[in-house]
């Protein structure tokens, strides 16, 4: 080793060992103008140097020492005062869980498919209500209440609900939109409370779309839920999905499913994800229910059920919002052809019949039951 490197080596040892003046590596390295990863190199040179009987000075170790802590078991103090445990002991916190999930699967598997008695024979149909917004300023408020009266009043009618009772005002970007509204937050809970009691006589599914999800979620409440428990048709409302069979007296049943979303959506065919639901996961229904996307339309599939043809009436539903200001500037295709369809069920038959419209369907209704001699 050359003069110039030792002088070197020393130099570096000298400011590498000095922790008072240089206590970080960064110190060091700034000390002698190079970088923290070179000065960590110099450290191993020499070391294996000094190691193999060169004549430069020893490096000290700047790795860090683990503090030093008292024994567990010294005793510096007594506690006096020792409370209760407010845990519950994990015995029972084993029993509560174990009876809350077999709860929740009980409920799960019941609620697969509620079964519901028609109080009368013949014909009778079912009317599909669109996405409802009924707070928001482009909203048919007036159609949506004529056709719940409608449906109210009429013997023979039911109706499904899609959801998006009322507008989402928790979400940035919605709640501008929502400033546009004409009603207070108070009005439009009054409002919707008001529609529901004029068809919970005639529901046999709700749910409640992504825009009351997003209130519950921020709100911590389920306010729409607690509405449908009041009139006793908790078991027909879900946030996601309603399945239900339909019994006549003759014995005859109908089965629809409601959702508010399906996968798979189509700027080109409106009922796209309903048509693949149809083929990938349908379980013997004979109407699926649509909404969420604000377009409409109607496909009919036949499949076989338990050796016989069944026609399957995959139905898209739209929107009483008519004049949307985030879908204009999001330059959606506005794509409603019928706003309130309904399917008119023939049990004595085992038919299923689709109308665009439902006061054209009520037309069909009444003059088929008058027919068959229940009118």
């Amino acid at each position: 080793m050359t003069v110039m490197e030792e002088t070197r080596w020393e130099n570096f040892a000298r400011i590498y060992n000095d922790v008072t003046r240089y206590p970080t590596i960064g110190d060091v390295a700034a000390a002698l103008d190079i970088s923290p990863r070179t000065v960590r190199n110099h450290a191993v040179m020499v070391r294996r140097l000094h190691e193999s009987g060169e004549a430069v000075p020893a490096l000290i170790s700047r790795k860090a020492k683990a503090a030093t802590v008292a024994p567990i078991g010294e005793k510096f103090r007594t506690i006096e005062t020792l409370p209760e445990p407010y845990e519950e002991p994990v015995e029972d916190l084993l029993k509560r869980v174990i009876d809350g999930n077999e709860r929740f699967a009980t409920h799960h598997h019941q609620k697969s498919c509620i079964d519901l008695n028609v109080q009368f024979p013949g014909p009778y149909g079912v009317v599909g209500l669109p996405d409802h917004h009924l707070n928001n300023i482009g909203t048919l408020v007036r159609r949506a209440f004529d056709d719940a009266y409608v449906i109210n009043q009429h013997p023979h009618l039911f109706a499904v609900g899609i959801g998006d009772w009322l507008d989402n005002f928790i979400v940035g970007f919605l709640e501008r939109e929502r400033r546009k509204d004409i009603m207070s937050h108070s009005d439009a809970w009054r409002l919707a409370e008001h529609y529901i009691s004029v068809l919970a006589p005639k529901m046999i599914a709700a749910i409640s779309g992504n825009h009351m999800d997003w209130t519950t979620s921020a709100g911590g409440v389920d306010v729409l839920k607690k509405m449908f428990d009041d009139y006793g048709l908790g078991p027909i409302y879900d946030t996601d999905q309603v399945r239900v069979r339909m019994n006549s007296p003759n014995g005859e049943s109908f089965t629809h499913i409601a959702r508010h979303k399906y996968r798979g959506n189509s700027r080109f065919n409106s009922v796209h994800a309903i048509t693949v639901w149809i083929l990938e996961n349908w379980q013997g229904e004979d109407v699926v229910w649509g909404g969420h996307i604000h377009v409409a339309g109607h496909t009919s599939i036949e499949k076989q059920w338990m050796g016989r043809s069944r026609i399957v009436h995959g139905i898209q539903l739209g929107a009483y919002k008519t004049i949307d200001g985030y879908a204009k500037r999001e330059a959606f295709r506005a794509n409603q052809p019928f706003l309130t369809p309904m399917t008119i069920h023939v049990p004595e038959t085992g038919e299923t019949m689709f109308f665009e419209d439902m006061y054209r369907g009520i037309q069909v209704l009444d003059m088929l039951r008058k027919q068959m001699g229940y009118a």
